[in-house]
């Protein structure tokens, strides 16, 4: 092999592998955001914060003291992936990365499960109305006064609102009532015809029937008039 072939080789090897290292050191996360990232999930399961856990949206509480959380499955899904993929301990060796990745599961589970996802939030507008609570008694008797009266208005508001979408609720399944025992009223109904005209039919064909058994016993009754009535009748025995 010529020397100016083995140099070509060996600068394309050599540029290879300087690219394959750049491009692997672009893409690797800071030691210090994975540590970050894991003292941040531990503290947040510590504290049983799914929210903030998983780097997600904080839940609100209405006037009326229910929580209010716009996200979704989907959303719990996708911050998952990426915060354990972040901390996973295949890429991290250690206890606590074992543990907040097995954090993560675990709040995974809690917010994409219906039931554990209604206690989470129903604790979060607990605590959420405590602390407005907490803020509201900071304030003035003036302020107090209308801060209540806001929110009593908001309230009745939202319970009027409530009403209409109740008896809308209401008025929509009576609809599907009344259309569902319409339907079954016509098909009953068909049913009954069919059931019928079925009759008429057998009573068609057994009249048919009838009618031929009563030609047939014509036709014996005219043969039998053939055969002279001398040999039909028996001769009356003679008196001695």
């Amino acid at each position: 092999m010529s020397t100016r072939r083995v140099d070509r080789l060996f600068n394309q090897t050599y540029v290879s592998s300087s690219s394959a290292a750049a491009t692997n050191k672009a893409t690797l996360v800071p030691e210090k955001e994975v540590s970050d990232s894991i003292k941040r999930i531990l503290d947040a399961w510590e504290k049983k914060d799914y929210f903030k856990l998983l780097q997600l949206q904080e839940p609100t509480a209405d006037d009326l003291g229910r929580p209010v959380w716009p996200c979704t499955s989907n959303d719990v899904s996708r911050a998952f992936r990426k915060l354990s993929i972040l901390v996973h301990p295949d890429k991290n060796p250690g206890e606590d990365a074992r543990k907040s990745f097995e954090a993560l599961n675990e709040a995974h589970r809690m917010l994409r499960d219906p039931d554990s996802l209604c206690e989470v939030l129903r604790s979060a507008a607990t605590r959420l109305r405590a602390e407005k609570e907490r803020s509201e008694a900071r304030s003035t008797v003036d302020q107090r006064i209308q801060l209540n009266a806001t929110k009593n208005a908001r309230a009745r508001d939202m319970r009027k609102e409530e009403g209409k979408h109740l008896e809308g609720v209401i008025l929509d399944q009576m609809k599907r009532r009344q259309e569902e025992g319409r339907r079954k009223m016509e098909a009953a109904s068909r049913a009954k015809v069919t059931e019928l005209h079925e009759r008429d039919k057998i009573d068609k064909m057994g009249a048919v029937g009838s009618s031929k058994g009563a030609g047939d016993r014509l036709a014996e009754d005219s043969d039998d008039e053939d055969v002279p009535r001398v040999l039909k009748k028996r001769k009356k025995p003679a008196f001695i």
